[in-house]
């Protein structure tokens, strides 16, 4: 729309996050959408940042670069899409710990992209976000955000309950049988 990016770098990255659901399941969905969340705060700025100075140390060589200072992200988000040491560390381990029953969901996921876990329609109003055990640091978590996080909640099959607002979400829409 405002042709700061082609469509098909877009495609690519929903295609990355579409083929981790694919290969590790709903029951994984929680460490997905967390790793989605940090790749577009923080992931895409560290990228985009590495590409303008490779760009200008490439200038002054008098050499070229990919990256276009016009569109940087363009650059970005066929980086981002292709950053396989950033998915490996945010999904493929945590969903490999979680799937071989070795490490649960509250060790692997933070407080930066919170998630409730909500068992049933009762116990889901008074659940508590997901957190990292206490490490004995008193000082905040660097991830931490204000009070005004909004919260996912998710069932006992991975599937979200409840959107950011708070309403339920229809559970047949979710299985491709509401009319």
């Amino acid at each position: 729309m405002l042709e700061q990016i082609t469509p098909s770098k877009l495609d690519a990255y929903e295609k990355t996050i579409r083929q981790f659901h694919d290969r590790y399941g709903k029951a994984c969905w929680a460490i997905i959408y967390q790793a989605d969340v940090r790749a577009r705060l923080e992931q895409v700025e560290r990228i985009r940042r590495r590409g303008q100075e490779a760009y200008e140390s490439a200038r002054c060589l008098g050499l070229s670069h990919p990256f276009d200072t016009n569109r940087p992200w363009e650059c970005v988000w066929k980086e981002l899409a292709e950053d396989y040491i950033f998915w490996n560390k945010e999904v493929v381990e945590p969903s490999m710990l979680y799937l071989a029953k070795t490490a649960n969901l509250t060790q692997l996921l933070a407080d930066d992209a919170p998630i409730v876990k909500a068992s049933s329609p009762a116990s889901a109003s008074a659940a508590a976000p997901t957190s990292r055990p206490a490490t004995g640091d008193s000082r905040p978590s660097k991830r931490q955000r204000g009070p005004d996080v909004r919260v996912h909640r998710i069932g006992e099959d991975g599937m979200f309950t409840h959107n950011q607002r708070d309403m339920e979400l229809c559970k047949l829409f979710q299985t491709g049988e509401c009319t």
